[in-house]
Parts: C-alpha cells; structure tokens; sequence
C-alpha cells in the first residue's frame, strides 16, 4: 500500500472516530438536557408544594387568605401585607413555571394547569385588586399570557373549592 494510499485511509478513519465523538457527545447533551429539565420540573412542583403548604402552616393565613380573595385591598393592614406576600409568592411560583414552560423544558399540561390555578386566584376580587396594582413587578411576557389568559374568560372560580369557604 502507498502512503498516499495509506494516508487518505487515515483520514478517513480519522473523520469516522470524528463522527462517532460528536454522536457520542449529541447523546451526552441530549441526556443532560433531559435530566437539567427533570430538575427543573421538580423544582417548580417543590415550590408550588411550599407555596401551599404555608397556607395551614402560618397562623391565620386561611383566615387571610379568605378574605383577601373576597374584600382586598379592604381588609386590616398586617392581613392586607400578608395577602400581598402570598399572592406575589403564587405569582413568581408561576414565573419560574412560566421560564421553563418558555424554554421548553415544562410540558403545555402542566404549564396550563398552573396558569389556571393563578388566574383563578387572579380573577377573584381581591385578586383582581392585586393583580392590578402589583402586575408591573413582573416580567412583562409572563403578565402578558397571564393577561391573555384572563380575557380569554372561562375562568376558575376558586371561591367555590371548599378551602376558600367561608365558615
């Protein structure tokens, strides 16, 4: 064998363990990309979990959360910040599903799922107060679907799940 021939037999070997790198190394980021999703979703589904456990393990918070749905912002100033706490709490538990949902790593079920339990909070009268005084301290994309959302109708109606019931 000549060593031209043997040269190009070279390159080509050469460009064949190439191509099987960059397959390999394709996989690779495709496995990760899978696994930093997978994170990510749990970390939304953390967040809505602590979100929602606050609401029995704070003192009160029920109580708040009651009549803030129903009469903020005309309800006492300690209740009235908590209720602003908690609802600003919901709503950046969504930006971060929203962030993900954007970046394809959050499914269109789950990411609508969220959206609907906010804007059910959202829509209820004291939601409506706060979405509108609070809806500039969130990115503007992210207030734009939950705005779009909102004026498509057909909304929740949290009011009338049990935990929202007044005694």
């Amino acid at each position: 064998m000549s060593l031209d021939a043997m040269g190009n037999l070279g390159d080509f070997i050469g460009g064949i363990a190439v191509i099987v790198t960059l397959l390999y190394l394709a996989a690779q980021v495709r496995q990760n990309t899978g696994s930093v999703h997978a994170a990510s979703r749990q970390d939304v589904v953390e967040s809505f979990r602590q979100w929602n456990r606050q609401i029995y393990e704070i003192d009160g918070l029920v109580e708040i959360m009651q009549a803030g749905t129903r009469k903020y912002p005309n309800i006492a100033q300690p209740d009235r910040m908590k209720f602003v706490s908690f609802m600003a709490d919901h709503c950046l538990h969504f930006q971060s599903a929203f962030a993900l949902y954007e970046s394809g790593a959050l499914e269109e079920e789950t990411y609508q799922a969220y959206l609907e339990f906010l804007v059910g909070q959202l829509a209820t009268p004291g939601g409506v107060e706060f979405w509108s005084e609070y809806r500039s301290m969130f990115p503007d994309r992210m207030s734009a679907a939950v705005d779009a959302r909102i004026e498509a109708g057909d909304l929740p109606n949290v009011l009338e799940l049990p935990s929202y019931q007044l005694d």
